[in-house]
């Protein structure tokens, strides 16, 4: 199945990582938090798990912390699988956050969001400090580049 272009998925971490254990190429896995339709037809169910990996991890000396990229690449739910093909989007028009892009939701989980990322389709996020953690029920929102 494909997913179409333009699909707005929120979404949340399911398990954190943090700077003493985390590497490029580990899994990450987050939860689709509300029912995604187009036109009134569902598309993606709330709980529907996507997946993926960390993509980079860069110092960002200027803002006294680290750039961690996490691409997600895939979608499942119930008997159905699809590839996620999704650019992260601004927090703030989506979670009731101010529009600075520094998303209190996304802070209390322990990051900022941060794009556009130079590679499509990975998104970054400005973690603070040189040892960190990006907690549990981070949330982001996506927006689908289609097939």
């Amino acid at each position: 199945m494909d997913l179409p272009a333009g699909l707005t998925v929120k979404m949340e971490l399911e398990s954190g990582f943090d700077s003493a254990t985390a590497a490029i190429g580990d899994p990450v896995r987050a939860r689709v938090v509300e029912n995604v339709r187009r036109g009134g037809k569902p598309i993606l169910p709330k709980g529907a798990i996507v997946t993926g990996r960390i993509r980079s991890m860069e110092r960002e000396a200027r803002a006294g912390g680290f750039l961690v990229g996490i691409e997600l690449t895939g979608v499942r739910w119930e008997n159905n699988r699809a590839d996620f093909r999704a650019d992260l989007l601004d927090n703030s028009r989506f979670w009731g956050s101010p529009p600075s892009m520094e998303a209190p939701l996304a802070e209390r989980a322990g990051a900022q969001i941060r794009v556009p990322s130079a590679i499509p389709g990975v998104g970054r996020l400005l973690v603070k400090g040189e040892q960190w953690r990006l907690a549990p029920q981070l949330k982001t929102v996506w927006r689908t580049r289609g097939p």
